[in-house]
């Protein structure tokens, strides 16, 4: 169960068109000033951290073109605004991240999935702490609570799946409690989805030198 849509896709595709363009800098005088343009623009969308689209005006011209036409779900007003400040944030805070977890895989790929990855290098408890905090917080807290978890994620280069967050924020999942249920079970289910990943990867080998050895026989 993923709930991204094309919609999650689309929006941070464009944030991740702008982290490209920032890096792009020294290749060339084109690219030098798309990169100039970018770097702008994300500074000013990681100014938005914590806060409300209209405390920070500057940001307008660059999010709201990407924001996705809410008109086209039947969701009320307040969860309209809701949305929009969930895409806001997100953007705000792939800004500031800056690293994109691309490619598919045989699990869920969340939050609590970069956690536990990030945990594999040796991190300290408090970060566990820290998630443990956010999964029982109250959505208006939300924010300040993503804000260290993804500061420690990039202290740690770990990257992060932005469709999928951004899908798991969406709506009313938090307030149902599925997002964390989900982000809970990426997180400590993680040694046991290790363990299967890596019984999966021996049958496999294990297959194919049976496979092998059949057709040198047969040859």
């Amino acid at each position: 169960m993923t709930w991204v849509e094309d919609r999650h896709r689309q929006f941070i595709g464009r944030i991740g068109q702008l982290v490209e363009a920032r890096n792009n800098r020294g290749t060339g005088a084109t690219q030098d000033h798309f990169a100039g343009v970018a770097s702008a623009q994300l500074a000013a969308l990681r100014r938005g951290l914590g806060r409300e689209m209209s405390e920070v005006p500057e940001v307008f011209p660059i999010i709201v073109p990407m924001l996705p036409d809410f008109t086209a779900r039947p969701i009320s007003a307040a969860q309209r605004e809701r949305d929009e400040h969930t895409y806001f944030q997100v953007a705000a805070l792939y800004a500031w991240h800056g690293i994109n977890w691309r490619g598919s895989g045989t699990y869920r790929r969340d939050l609590g999935a970069s956690l536990y990855a990030l945990s594999q290098k040796g991190t300290s408890e408090s970060m566990e702490k820290r998630f443990v905090a956010m999964l029982d917080c109250h959505r208006d807290e939300l924010d300040t609570h993503l804000r260290s978890l993804v500061g420690i994620l990039r202290t740690g280069d770990q990257p992060i799946a932005w469709p999928q967050l951004l899908a798991d924020l969406e709506g009313t999942h938090w307030e149902e409690r599925r997002t964390q249920t989900l982000w809970a079970r990426s997180y400590w289910g993680g040694p046991a989805r290790d363990t299967a990943d890596a019984a999966d990867a021996t049958a496999t080998a294990a297959e194919a030198a049976t496979e092998e050895g059949a057709s040198a026989e047969a040859g």
